[in-house]
């Protein structure tokens, strides 16, 4: 038996964007309204405003997993992004891990770990080889802002 998100929502958008039809957040919530109504909707929009989604505790897997709400470091790469497309360390901001862990405004990128994974992966680290004042070195660091965010980790029942 298929689930209706599945028939109504997901597969409808797939086939949206496989017709190169518009296929968005908007087109996303305008498919899931027949299941929540508006709900999608205001929640999307409260996210926008920043304001702290209270998810309740058994939304997954209730009896093998909970959410529990964490503080994070949030994902900061201590420059600006358009510095891996540029090729060159732009708008490096100051008590950063980037700075602490040497990189210089200017250094020219030679080459860098991807960036998704550490997206992906709260712990991955960024890896970078630069050119530095003619010099090139290796700096590892982990893109992580000192200031935290709060968020929700997926904990297993009795840890």
């Amino acid at each position: 038996m298929k689930r209706p998100l599945e028939d109504l929502a997901i597969k409808a958008l797939a086939k949206k964007r496989a017709n190169g039809e518009p296929h968005g957040i908007w087109e996303w919530l305008d498919l899931l309204r027949p299941l929540m109504g508006n709900e999608a909707r205001e929640l999307f929009e409260s996210m926008r405003r920043g304001t702290v989604i209270l998810l309740p505790r058994e939304l997954f897997g209730a009896s093998t997993h909970y959410l529990k709400p964490v503080e994070q470091e949030i994902l900061d790469f201590g420059m600006d992004r358009e510095s891996f497309e540029e090729g060159v360390v732009i708008g490096l901001r100051k008590w950063t891990r980037a700075e602490e862990a040497g990189l210089k405004e200017g250094d020219k990128i030679l080459w860098y770990s991807p960036t998704w994974k550490c997206v992906d992966d709260f712990e991955a680290q960024m890896e970078l080889f630069v050119e530095s004042g003619g010099v090139e070195k290796r700096v590892v660091y982990w893109p992580r802002a000192f200031d935290k965010a709060q968020s929700w980790q997926m904990v297993k029942v009795g840890s």
